[in-house]
């Protein structure tokens, strides 16, 4: 509770003077006073008529000044106050002020000495102020001239008593019937002294104005009551009463201004500590005031005065955290009296050049820059003088305590509580607090100033500069003690009691949070060297396990951002202050040297030596399982299978591909050996280790093998990413399977494919190597579960699948390879970007492009090596998706497939080249000789001469993996349809130099063929379609004989050749038995087969379409062929003549067929020396010959 108040001095009216030698001495003071005023009154000069337009005039000018500058009801309570604090007052004396408030008036009360002349001149005068600036000590706040004004917005005639001095204005006057109201204002009416009625020194009364509304009354005494204690702080005034009449003595208030304690400064600095109080309490504030000469060279030159309140902690506040957690308000700023807010955190004052309004400053006033400039120095001074005045407690060293329990060494009851180290950080203006007005850059500049002063108390007890403090959590002073860090950084603590505000010591430099964190890093960087003083300490496992504890604290359970703890966990991996047992001695390393956790140790692989264990003593240390986890975030885990393979094993890999360490084979082979040997729990342990190594999602065991091991090779070492690597020929041995697998892996294991691969290609291509030998194990099991684990891994027995997806615009792809040389026709109507999931194999193409240079047993081996790989590697993979924008699949070769079918790497019976898929495998026909003689067999490469090339090599076509291999890339079985199509290219060309026997073995292919799936052929092409494909003898030999039996088994091509020519069925019997007939025939082109074939290819023929025996129709040919030779030959003439002489004695002659026959060939020789058709009536015609009879004209050009 406040300290009770002295009794308020007395309003009461005063009584009536007794008459002494004093008293006529006032009253002849008074009747001076009268005479002067009247002086004053006739310096108006009102009775003159002829400046009766300058008294309008300058009377509308002061009435229209007040209501402008003072609009505001009440802002003539700061104007009485200004006016009282530039009174003067007898020395020692309290400087007092009093205002009573009622329902009609206001009055206020001053103890000044009195008014002088000059006072009251100036009050009836504008701008004739009797205050003129004097030094700092002693400058006036403002003017009476016009400030006094003011008092007219609440009242009509102000009246002023200050012995001798008693008169009042009149703000309606009038003069000789004409209103002068703004003459009113300085205009003074003498009033007899017994009207003052208060025992003041000066009373001024103001009676409201019958124009003040309610509103502005109320508001009038709200602000009465309103007025702070804050308010006293920059006036020199000791006491300020507030007396409501209007509403009751409740509303009674006094308030006292006391300097508790000056505090001893340098020339032109005050320092105060002062207590405002009255009834409702007290505010304590540390004042701190400075006289600067306004030019910085000339001491002598005036001086700008800056002045600022430092509100001390409430008594209601009861802790300092509580202090700093309250809303920080932006206070007023001052000019003695109140201006406005601008943004300030405590209270400013200065001797301001203020705008006649007094409620702003003149922005670009270059005294108020100057001032401006001046209040971050002052700010500064405010927190110096904290620390002279005693409100800082005495620094202890380390210890917390709350500052606001703690009594300041200043004498006053209730006691002055201390101020919190880091009191400043709430008072000063952060950036943008204040606009960008007449105080723009006092943010920075008081910040600046701040951070280059030493105001940060450490935690030894010293002042120090905030950038070389460090804001430490809790637990560091524990592992690094102060003493520590003074010496390997230069840095300090901050003591525990300046931590009330944790961002603004940062604000000021402090090092915080990821500075200090990285402060840390430093010092235990700096103790990490061998050189260091305080090295043997990271040898002492109690001390170390703690920091690492400390450690894990900042990285996961601070307030860090994430980039700063990855920043900082992968900066703590490089430090040296890891304690491994090397011997008996321990050695400081980083977890970059492959470290791991003592215990899970399993056997490793030869030839690795660079593996080095965490000192056991150090976790036998403590039990606090954030030691641990912080070594597994380092990437030092127990050496477990998993843990090994990813912290030793891949990392060792990336060091031999980037170079920085020599590839050993033997080291890699039993690296492979390690790696086929682990447990599906070890791959999914190494899969977690490298995700937490990495800062990366897991990725399957798998994947992460093939992208980061390193592979022993014949020839070289090499990742999966590079190269396609086999399997070495030993691993292929004793491995079973199915048929088909066992078969390929038997080609594989002689290793006759390595031969040639490496004979023909060194060194090998760059797509493709080969696994050392060394790696084969001598135990079949283990061969066969280390080829398992390279399969899954991605290696290959002899050929690699990659598969890709790549997105093609859709009018690209005729033109796209491999398929465009396949000529693949594509899905019709598609549009847009499509894409591709294809299977393709590098590999493979090697194999394909080496094989047509390769003969004998090498091309024989290297094909086995592809049908081998065929059957392990890429059966499966033939068949791709094309995927079009409306979401629709298609199936269509793979680049596989692609590659396989269009490159000419297949073996033909020749022994060159061809691409599969247009190859045929050579089938075998079985045909029964007539009369129960046996069987022949037809080998189809007998009936294709001249296209051997194009029949797979017998050698090729008799192992199971090969015939796969070409089965899959287009090669079919040699069938009825492809000998036709050799046949008809016989006949095109008119080939003549063809023998019977081969001829024989064709006819006979093609009639054991009439039952295959497209045996249907056959029939088609003789007996409908009735092409020329049947080779006759035009050379006179006569070759039926039996021995056309031994031109079968064995055949040999060009034996018995003949000249020949070739006709259809129409054209040839198979025999006559009317031997008279057969020359006959046979002079014009109808030829009997038998005669050229014998009895063995007579079923043939007749299933061909060809007539046992002679009939009209081949009569009627031989004549037509005949007339076709020589039609105008007198002997054809009797030729053809003759043979209807035959038919007319033919009793089975059927006329129908001659007229229809005769309508079709042109057999009737003619006068004109040609041979033409009948024409048959057309009443005799049938409507089905309409059509033939039409091709019959046209054919006979009649």
């Amino acid at each position: 509770p406040a300290a009770p108040l002295a009794p308020a001095t007395t309003s009461e009216p005063k009584p009536m003077p007794a008459q002494s030698a004093e008293g006529e001495a006032g009253e002849r003071d008074v009747t001076q006073a009268e005479e002067v005023m009247g002086l004053i009154r006739e310096g108006f000069k009102l009775e003159d008529a002829g400046s009766s337009t300058l008294h309008k005039n300058l009377s509308g000018a002061l009435e229209r000044l007040s209501a402008d500058l003072y609009a505001d009801a009440h802002h003539h309570l700061f104007e009485i106050l200004q006016n009282f604090a530039d009174n003067n007052y007898a020395p020692g004396q309290q400087r007092r002020v009093r205002f009573i408030l009622t329902g009609s008036e206001l009055v206020a009360l001053n103890n000044e000495l009195g008014f002088s002349e000059e006072n009251v001149r100036a009050l009836c005068g504008v701008n004739a102020s009797t205050k003129p600036q004097e030094a700092a000590s002693k400058e006036k706040i403002g003017c009476k001239g016009i400030g006094f004004k003011a008092v007219f917005a609440v009242s009509d005639t102000p009246t002023i008593h200050s012995h001798p001095w008693h008169f009042h204005f009149n703000k309606k006057l009038q003069v000789s019937g004409v209103n002068l109201p703004g003459l009113g204002f300085i205009y003074p009416t003498a009033l007899p002294a017994e009207t003052q009625e208060y025992d003041w020194q000066t009373e001024l009364r103001l009676p409201f104005s019958p124009d003040l509304t309610e509103k502005n009354r109320e508001l009038l005494f709200q602000d009465m009551r309103a007025l702070d204690r804050e308010v006293m702080l920059f006036l020199p005034l000791d006491e300020i009463a507030l007396e409501d009449r209007a509403t009751g003595s409740a509303g009674a208030r006094t308030m006292r201004k006391r300097v508790l304690q000056a505090v001893p400064s340098g020339e032109g600095t005050r320092v105060e500590v002062i207590r405002v109080e009255d009834e409702r309490g007290q505010s304590d504030f540390l004042f701190v005031r400075q006289d600067v000469p306004f030019e910085p060279k000339d001491p002598s030159s005036r001086k700008v005065v800056v002045s600022v309140g430092v509100p001390l902690p409430p008594a209601h506040v009861e802790s300092t955290s509580d202090w700093f957690r309250q809303p920080r308000v932006a206070h007023l700023t001052y000019c003695s009296l109140p201006l406005r807010h601008f943004g300030f955190r405590l209270p400013v004052n200065g001797n301001f050049d203020v705008t006649a309004s007094r409620d702003d400053v003149h922005r670009k006033s270059p005294w108020n820059l100057r001032i401006a400039r001046v209040i971050p120095q002052v700010l500064l001074e405010a927190w110096s003088a904290a620390k002279r005045a005693g409100l800082l407690p005495e620094p202890q060293t380390g210890t917390a305590r709350d500052a606001l329990t703690l009594t300041a060494p200043v004498p006053a009851t209730p006691p002055v509580r201390c101020l919190p180290y880091a009191f400043m950080l709430r008072f000063l203006p952060q950036r943008g607090d204040l606009g960008s007005g007449p105080f723009q850059g006092v943010e920075d500049e008081a910040w600046r100033k701040f951070r280059d002063a030493a105001c940060v108390l450490t935690w030894e007890g010293r002042w120090e500069q905030p950038r070389r403090c460090l804001l430490a959590p809790a637990g560091m002073p524990r592992v690094l003690s102060p003493e520590l860090l003074g010496e390997v950084a230069g840095l300090h603590y901050v003591h525990p009691e300046m931590m009330g505000d944790v961002a603004g010591l940062g604000d000021l430099g402090v090092k915080k949070d990821a500075a200090a964190f990285q402060e840390l890093l430093g010092a235990l960087r700096a103790m990490s060297r061998p050189n260091n003083l305080h090295h043997a300490l990271l040898k002492d496992p109690q001390w170390l396990g703690a920091l690492l504890c400390f450690i894990y604290e900042m990285l996961f359970e601070s307030q860090l951002p994430r980039e700063a703890c990855d920043r900082g966990l992968e900066q703590v991996r490089g430090l040296q202050i890891l304690p491994v047992q090397a011997g008996e001695e321990i050695e400081l390393m980083s977890a970059t040297d492959k470290l791991f956790q003592p215990g899970g140790t399993d056997s490793l692989p030869a030839g690795v030596s660079n593996v080095h264990m965490i000192s056991p003593t150090l976790l036998a240390a403590t039990d606090d399982p954030r030691l641990k986890s912080l070594l597994v975030h380092m990437g030092i885990t127990e050496l477990s299978r998993g843990a090994y393979v990813a912290n030793v094993l891949l990392p060792c890999c990336q060091e031999i591909a980037a170079g920085t360490q020599e590839a050993d084979p033997a080291v890699l082979c039993g690296f492979v050996r390690f790696l086929a040997a682990l447990s599906p729990a070890s791959e999914e342990e190494t899969c977690r280790q490298w995700a937490i190594r990495q800062d990366a999602a897991p990725v399957p065991f798998q994947t992460l093998i093939a992208e980061h091991m390193l592979w022993p090779c014949r020839d070289r070492v090499v990742g999966l990413m590079e190269a396609a690597v086999l399997f070495p020929p030993g691993l292929h041995a004793g491995v079973g399977g199915d048929e088909v697998v066992r078969d390929a892996h038997k080609e594989l294991a002689d290793g006759a494919w390595v031969e040639v691969l490496t004979r023909h290609h060194r060194p090998l291509p760059d797509c493709l190597a080969i696994l050392v030998d060394d790696l084969v194990p001598d135990d079949p099991k283990e061969g066969l579960a280390l080829m398992q684990f390279l399969h899954k891994i991605g290696i290959s027995s002899v050929c690699r699948v990659v598969q890709t997806e790549m997105a093609v615009d859709a009018a690209a792809l005729g033109t796209l390879e491999p398929w465009a040389t396949l000529e693949h026709e594509w899905p019709q109507g598609i549009s847009g970007t499509v894409v591709i999931q294809d299977y393709s194999s590098p590999s493979m193409l090697v194999w394909a492009k080496l094989i047509p240079h390769l003969q004998g047993e090498e091309r024989l081996a290297a094909t086995r090596a592809l049908a081998a790989g065929f059957a392990l590697d890429l059966d499966g993979c033939l068949d791709s998706k094309l995927k079009l924008s409306n979401g629709a699949v298609h199936r269509i070769p793979s680049s596989i497939q692609a590659e396989l079918w269009s490159r000419a790497w297949a073996t033909g019976s020749n022994g060159g080249s061809m691409p599969p898929r247009l190859m045929w495998f050579n089938t075998t026909k079985v045909v029964k000789r007539p009369q129960g003689g046996g069987s022949v067999e037809v080998p189809g490469v007998a009936c294709v001469t001249g296209w051997e090339h194009r029949v797979v090599h017998p050698d090729y076509e008799s192992r199971r993996a090969i015939r796969t291999l070409l089965e899959a890339s287009g090669v079919k079985p040699l069938g009825c349809t492809d000998v036709l199509t050799v046949l008809r290219k016989w006949a095109a060309d008119r080939r003549a130099d063809l023998c019977e026997a081969q001829m024989s073995l064709v006819y006979l292919f093609l009639h054991a063929s009439r039952q295959d799936p497209d045996g249907g052929c056959v029939h088609r092409a003789f007996a409908v379609d009735k092409e020329p494909l049947i080779y006759v003898d035009e050379s006179g030999k006569s070759t039926k004989s039996d021995r056309l039996a031994s031109h079968i088994k064995p055949i040999h091509i060009g034996l018995n050749p003949m000249l020949g020519k070739w006709v259809s069925v129409d054209d040839c019997v198979v025999r006559n038995y009317r031997r008279k007939c057969r020359p006959v025939l046979a002079q014009y082109g109808v030829a009997e087969l038998e005669s050229h074939y014998g009895i063995l290819l007579k079923d043939p023929f007749e299933a061909f379409g060809a007539s046992l025996n002679a009939e009209l129709r081949h009569v009627l040919r031989a004549v037509a062929n005949g007339g076709e030779l020589e039609a105008g030959e007198e002997h054809f003439v009797a030729y053809a003549a003759e043979r209807f002489r035959e038919l007319a004695e033919d009793s089975r002659l059927d006329e129908e067929e001659l007229r229809d026959l005769l309508s079709r060939l042109p057999c009737l020789p003619t006068d004109g020396g040609e041979c033409v058709v009948w024409p048959r009536d057309t009443d005799q015609r049938h409507d089905e010959d309409d059509a033939d009879d039409a091709g019959a004209g046209s054919e006979a050009g009649s």
